[in-house]
């Protein structure tokens, strides 16, 4: 993943588009000639917005934010496979587990039983 300044691009070799721009302001501004000089400006700023935003959306655009924040995910496994003194001892654990934490402000927990 490739990314600067809170964006990241998970294809970024469609940045590479960015270089029609050029191309772009200059074919479009002689087919614009017909209209006036700021509506002409203004169907040129459209044009390279859509493209703009099309070009974001083909580079799969993301923001990236930073956190000091944890997650953890208990997984536990409460199938007949596993004996009943494990799969309570599993259980205890996170429960103590999470109401030792419970009030951390770093920390986010949940658990997924199945």
């Amino acid at each position: 993943m490739f990314g600067f300044s809170g964006f990241a691009f998970d294809s970024p070799w469609f940045l590479l588009l960015l270089a029609l721009l050029p191309s772009l302001w200059i074919f479009s501004f002689r087919s614009l000639s017909g209209l006036g000089p700021y509506r002409r400006l203004l169907a040129l700023g459209l044009r390279t917005a859509v493209l703009l935003l099309l070009i974001a959306a083909l580079a799969e655009t993301q923001t990236r934010k930073k956190s000091d924040r944890l997650t953890v995910l208990y997984l536990l496994d409460q199938s007949l496979s596993i004996p009943g003194e494990q799969r309570q001892a599993m259980l205890q654990y996170v429960t103590e587990d999470v109401r030792e934490h419970r009030h951390s402000s770093r920390e986010d927990m949940g658990f997924y039983t199945e």
